[in-house]
């Protein structure tokens, strides 16, 4: 199918051209998945506790205070 879309493009024949490349594009590309995007609110650093700030910059160094 690849063939005939590119020889297609070579003789200008670009209606043949789309569409076998519409109908290859699955075989090609990996089709997007559907993803979960949480967002959390963050404190500026001005307006944690210092209590807050040390867990934060725990968990950014990938420690947590136990």
């Amino acid at each position: 199918m690849i063939f005939i879309m590119n020889k297609s493009l070579e003789e200008e024949n670009y209606d043949l051209a789309l569409n076998v490349a519409y109908k290859v594009a699955p075989y090609l590309h990996a089709k997007l998945t559907e993803s979960k995007l949480e967002v959390m609110n963050i404190k500026q650093p001005e307006e944690m506790s210092d209590e807050e700030l040390q867990i934060f910059i725990g968990a950014s160094k990938g420690y947590s205070p136990s």
